[in-house]
């Protein structure tokens, strides 16, 4: 059958009336259907498919044909521009006809025409003409839909925003919980157009769920609910997983109709209430019969959960305020009353009197000694007596049959047991003749060394919080530093009255008890504050965690600084204190490069914050030496972190081992500021750094010349500095000289 052909007027209309399609406003479905019945008609085709890019629908189909096979066609002509004739002989027209609906990114589908029977040149100019006109009249209303959903989102957004600022305000004014939970629901009720919504509140921990806030529910759920809690329930596995569920229909939550009191198949969104600490709720909306929420309403619903979040914990905070400030208070005045005071009667009483008041116990006892084995001193008692025992008397733990003291004394670690009658960690005989329901036993550790134990306990079980153990924690470390530099004092002045009575002997007995009696005081004028001002952290930390994620950081930035100055005053008093045991070696057998690299490692983060290259070369391998490997090591650190503190402005440090048949000689090189001729580093309290001490090095060339070896320098003012360390080697692999020393 030959072609019918298509006059040009004829085929301008077509356009014209397929460009009349994409006036506003256009939607896509219109725009394919009514596009494809005019090509049909104006091309006399059988049947016509148009299948577009992503695509969810069904593909648009004009007339009938073999479907199947135009949309297999469309597909493949999807991914080209090209337009294929599929003709069943010459001179007649194409059995199909394919082509690609172009557009700016690329093909925005395709189109298929069967059997067209107005077929000729113009009729091909035509169809590319019309697919460019389709193609750009469905990018254009895709588009226009684009934009006219983001513009919904838009106003959604603002509509979100506003709920949410509202939200703050009215929860602001508030502090009870259960206001706050059923202010908060009444809102989003309101704000969403929906009638009923509820929260249940739980803790944590126990898991247990009691209705805490609603609307539009039955009366007797409330009330059920409110007394008892609930049972197995779909709000359990969301409270218990943390992760929000949306319940379609009433067979996922078979209460639904009695909570709601009707028949319609109603959804609901579950969305968990999280903490910092766990989720402690859940908060449910019904929506609409037969509607479900959206992913952006599922989101919003999660911003409002969290805004609630955020409103408990900052009013559990404000309800907490007093009592912490009252706790600080008292730990302030322990400060003074312990730090003031070398008399360890006054700082046993101080300990438990607000041990007693700070932790609300019944009774706080205080034992002294160094380990379990041997009978502790029974050194104070705030509170009810303890049957059988005498302050100021000895005491035999383990005769007397106390499991948790002796626990306790035995692992050096915190004991906490909140009944003792059903703890087997108790003996609940010896408890039920000191009238013990809980206690906390706290160890008095300083430096690993057993002070003695300190015993909190109250009437009744009782369950201690972790904020509660973490202050007896920290009240029986300040106790057990008041307690040694109590004893550490004692122990001063009974040295002072021996050198006294000798006359101060010796010029060398006179410098050690010098420095014994710096160290001393050290211990006692710098360490108790320390103390105090570290305790006094700890509870800013508590603190700075509640506060927001801006002020947190620099708060925290502020307390960290603190912290390592008070390390760095601590470092100070180790060095004063570590100088009596410089001779005293522990040898065995270590490889020099093993020590080397260790302290390249360790410094080499410190070296690049500074700018500083650190370059080191070991050397062969070679059989280890006997040596102090924790002393040498401490020799090789100083002196790599006073090079690098050479040179503020950054430079160059060497480290190099080198070992001849008889000796290893380490050497750290710095490219740094040198230093100044004339000055004796080696002397004690000597130093050229702004705020050194003067002992590192004179303490590292001592413990160098321990090991029978020695420790030199070279250096040029504004060139750098060279120390070497060498150590002396026998024939047989051992260290010579003083090295046998212990």
């Amino acid at each position: 059958m030959a072609a019918v052909p298509l006059g040009s007027e004829e085929g301008l209309a077509v356009l014209g009336e397929l460009v009349r399609l994409a006036a506003p406003p256009a939607f896509e479905q219109e725009i394919c259907e009514q596009g494809s019945a005019v090509l049909g008609r104006a091309l006399g085709a059988s049947a016509v498919v148009l299948l577009l890019h992503g695509q969810a629908a069904e593909p648009t189909i004009w007339g009938g044909g073999p479907i199947e096979e135009m949309l297999a066609a469309a597909r493949k002509a999807r991914r080209t521009a090209d337009l294929f004739e599929d003709a069943d002989a010459a001179g007649v027209p194409p059995s199909r006809v394919t082509l690609a609906l172009p557009g700016r990114a690329g093909t925005v589908g395709a189109l298929v025409l069967e059997r067209p029977q107005r077929w000729s040149a113009s009729a091909r100019t035509l169809l590319r003409s019309a697919a460019q006109v389709l193609g750009s009249s469905l990018e254009s209303a895709r588009a226009l839909r684009q934009s006219q959903a983001q513009g919904e989102l838009l106003v959604q957004r603002n509509v979100e925003l506003e709920s949410l600022r509202e939200l703050t305000s009215r929860l602001q004014e508030l502090g009870d919980e259960g206001e706050m939970l059923q202010a908060a629901l009444d809102l989003v009720l309101e704000k969403m157009g929906l009638g009923a919504g509820w929260i249940f509140w739980g803790d944590g921990a126990g898991g247990e769920l009691r209705l805490a806030a609603c609307r539009g529910i039955s009366d007797e759920f409330s009330r059920r609910a409110r007394e008892g809690g609930i049972e197995a329930c779909l709000c359990r596995d969301v409270f218990a997983s943390g992760q929000r569920m949306v319940a379609r229909n009433t067979v996922e939550c078979p209460r639904l109709p009695d909570l709601l009191e009707r028949s319609e198949r109603v959804s609901h969104a579950c969305v968990p209430l999280k903490f910092q600490r766990g989720t402690l709720g859940v908060m449910n909306i019904a929506n609409h019969p037969g509607r479900l929420f959206s992913a952006q309403e599922l989101q919003f619903l999660e911003t409002i959960g969290n805004q609630i979040c955020l409103a408990v914990d900052r009013a559990r905070t404000n309800l907490a305020e007093n009592r912490r400030n009252a706790e600080a208070r008292a730990l302030v005045s322990l400060a003074r009353a312990i730090g003031g005071s070398l008399e360890r009667e006054r700082v046993l009483a101080a300990v438990g009197d607000y041990a007693r008041e700070l932790l609300n116990a019944d009774r706080c006892a205080i034992f002294l000694g160094e380990a379990v084995s041997r009978p502790l001193l029974f050194a104070y008692l705030a509170g009810p007596p303890l049957e059988g025992l005498e302050v100021g008397r000895p005491v035999d733990l383990v005769a007397l049959g106390s499991r948790a003291l002796v626990e306790a004394c035995r692992t050096r670690k915190t004991l906490v047991i909140q009944d003792v009658l059903r703890d087997p960690r108790a003996n609940a005989a010896l408890a039920a003749r000191w009238e013990v329901g809980s206690e906390v036993l706290v160890p008095l550790l300083t430096h690993d060394r057993l002070e003695g134990m300190v015993m909190v306990s109250r009437r009744a079980a009782s369950a201690w919080t972790d904020d509660e153990v973490a202050l007896a924690d920290a009240l029986g470390g300040q106790a057990a530093v008041a307690i040694e530099n109590a004893r550490l004092y004692r122990q001063v002045q009974e040295s002072l009255r021996k050198l006294q009575e000798a006359q101060y002997g010796m010029m060398r007995a006179e410098r050690l008890a010098a420095v014994g009696t710096l160290a001393s005081s050290l211990a006692h004028e710098v360490r108790n504050p320390l103390n105090s001002i570290g305790l006094q952290l700890v509870l800013l930390t508590r603190r700075i965690a509640k506060l927001e994620e801006s002020k947190r950081a620099e708060i925290s930035q502020v307390v960290e600084t603190t912290r390592r100055e008070i390390q760095r005053l601590n470092d100070l008093v180790e060095e004063f204190l570590s100088m009596s045991s410089l001779d005293r070696l522990a040898l065995s057998e270590a490889d020099p490069r093993e020590v080397l690299r260790e302290v390249t490692e360790l410094m080499g983060p410190v070296a690049k914050q500074r700018g500083v290259a650190m370059r080191s070369s070991p050397g062969p391998k070679a059989s280890p030496i006997r040596m102090d490997r924790d002393k040498i090591r401490q020799v090789l650190i100083n002196l790599v972190r006073n090079a690098i503190e050479a040179m503020p402005d950054g430079g160059t440090l060497t480290l190099t081992l080198e070992r001849s048949e008889d000796a290893v000689a380490i050497r750290v090189a710095d490219t740094g500021i040198g230093i100044p001729p004339g000055t004796d580093v080696f002397d004690f309290f000597t130093t050229t750094k702004r705020g050194g001490t003067g002992l590192g090095l004179p303490i590292s060339r001592r413990i160098v010349e321990a090991h029978g070896g020695s420790l030199v320098y070279e250096s040029a003012p504004g060139r750098g500095t060279v120390f070497s360390v060498t150590l002396k080697i026998a024939k047989s692999g051992t260290l010579t000289g003083g090295a046998a020393r212990r």
